[in-house]
């Protein structure tokens, strides 16, 4: 990632963060709807389970941290992050809608999921 911050143009991060969130998005609620249809033993239902936790815990702060740092070297704060309030300011002069919002919609439901369905 450190040899694509040479070449990324600064003004390019807000279409690229809004794409990637809008693909974290799509993907978590195709797994979310998966989880929720499952029809398994417990012990299956339990894998499914932790592979959402890691999907919404893991990958996608990992995925954001590393376009926002690792190719554009933007501060990425994780404390705003969890709270919802990314600085998108860093981004560009406007925010970034579509995808950070569909993508908060979604951790937001992953999130209620897993309380709910925990044991």
């Amino acid at each position: 990632l450190n040899r694509l911050r040479a070449l990324a143009p600064v003004n390019a991060l807000g279409g690229i963060l809004d794409a990637l969130e809008l693909v974290l998005a799509r993907t978590g609620d195709g797994l979310l709807a998966y989880a929720k249809d499952w029809r398994g033993d417990s012990k299956e239902a339990e894998i499914i389970r932790g592979a959402g936790a890691a999907y919404v815990r893991v990958l996608i702060p990992f995925l954001r941290r590393a376009v926002l740092q690792g190719v554009f070297g933007a501060p990425y704060e994780r404390e705003a992050e969890k709270d919802g309030n990314v600085d998108m300011s860093q981004v560009n002069s406007k925010q970034v809608a579509e995808g950070s919002n569909a993508l908060e919609a979604v951790l937001t439901e992953w999130e209620s999921w897993l309380a709910d369905a925990s044991p």
